[in-house]
């Protein structure tokens, strides 16, 4: 939230602080998690998956929304993990 990136951060962390800058941005708008429609993961290393999912499941209820997660050749800015979601209000 105060724009330093945290590439050098674990997994867990990364995806910790990914998931609550949606939840924020969600709160801004009127909406919370459990808006959230879909979710993408970018990994740079998808052996990272357990991690990242272990964090990932503090974030949603027992009815989570659809998911995808790939692993790509690089993150932006030398991140381990970025957070794609789109939610709607119904």
């Amino acid at each position: 939230p105060d724009g330093d990136l945290l590439d050098d951060a674990s997994v867990a962390d990364q995806t910790e602080q990914s998931l609550s800058n949606v939840q924020a941005i969600l709160a801004d708008e009127g909406l919370d998690m459990g808006d959230v429609l879909k979710v993408t993961v970018f990994l740079d290393d998808i052996e990272d998956f357990d991690e990242m999912n272990e964090t990932y499941a503090d974030f949603f209820d027992d009815e989570p929304p659809a998911r995808s997660a790939v692993e790509v050749a690089n993150v932006p800015k030398g991140a381990a993990v970025e957070i794609e979601a789109i939610a709607a209000n119904e």
